[in-house]
């Protein structure tokens, strides 16, 4: 009898646990939600790296990083933007 108690006071603890994981899972994604919706939207025109910072903020640090050291890539992937003369239509 004592060993069913102990086993029904582990999966009780064991539940407890994993509902208490769950639940800061969830609290961390909404978080994160709420963050992201806060931020404002980026459209096709923004060229300025500074405005992408808000939604990625990694990706930006590394290319901080890569012009500082001046690294260029096969693709000009650290080279401004030059922007066309003409429009295209």
């Amino acid at each position: 009898m004592k060993s069913k108690g102990l086993i029904l006071a582990l999966a009780a603890l064991a539940a407890v646990v994993v509902l208490g994981a769950m639940f800061m899972s969830f609290q961390r994604n909404n978080q994160v939600r709420e963050e992201r919706a806060n931020l404002a939207p980026l459209t096709d025109n923004d060229t300025n790296p500074a405005v992408w910072a808000n939604h990625y903020p990694r990706t930006y640090d590394s290319f901080l990083r890569g012009k500082e050291w001046g690294i260029s890539t096969k693709y000009g992937g650290n080279d401004p933007l030059i922007k066309p003369s003409s429009s295209r239509k």
